[in-house]
């Protein structure tokens, strides 16, 4: 044994030094955080994904409704109504996958 330097038994019978537990741990700790980063690309890219489905689906819900009403008065207030529910279904959807990924850091 060095001087200084404290040895410890681990779960398989093996000795080692402190800073060798140190070194698994850190090793350990990085694993974790490249899971963490794959799973944050993978929803980035999600993210990314669902934005472009959100922006066709504007653009066809715009030409639907301009085919439908009368005056552009009546298409504003349609697509206005619309886009509201719309945008508070994705705002719920949002926190709870927020809610979730907050979960998993944890």
């Amino acid at each position: 044994m060095e001087a200084g330097v404290e040895e410890i038994e681990v779960e398989s019978g093996e000795v080692i030094n402190a800073a060798a537990k140190t070194d698994r741990k850190e090793s350990n700790s990085g694993l974790n955080q490249k899971e963490i980063f794959r799973a944050v690309e993978v929803v980035e890219r999600d993210s990314v994904a669902i934005a472009e489905s959100f922006t066709a689906l504007f653009a066809s819900l715009r030409l639907a409704l301009s085919e439908v009403t009368n005056t552009s008065l009546d298409h504003m207030q349609c697509f206005g109504d619309a886009a509201g529910r719309l945008q508070e279904s994705v705002l719920d959807a949002a926190t709870k996958g927020n809610r979730y990924i907050n979960s998993c850091l944890r």
